[in-house]
């Protein structure tokens, strides 16, 4: 892994609410920060050690479900 410098911006019908971002899927999954979506938009801003291997992160709601997710290039 290597730290990288991440924005995480929504500009789209994402429900308004507070989710989690997590690094990676499934059990190998970490959190490594939050946004907050009001008005179908939010942004983070952040540095996160990206695991060559997966280089996902995703937008995931209070239930447990991911709601999107993206790749880290």
């Amino acid at each position: 892994t290597h730290p990288s410098s991440l924005v995480v911006s929504v500009d789209y019908a994402v429900p308004d609410g507070t989710y989690r971002l997590q690094l990676g899927r499934y059990a190998a999954a970490r959190p490594i920060g939050s946004i907050t979506i009001a008005g179908h938009r939010g942004q983070w801003v952040g540095v996160a050690s990206v695991p060559r291997e997966d280089g996902t992160v995703a937008l995931v709601a209070p239930n447990g479900t991911v709601v999107c997710h993206a790749a880290v290039s």
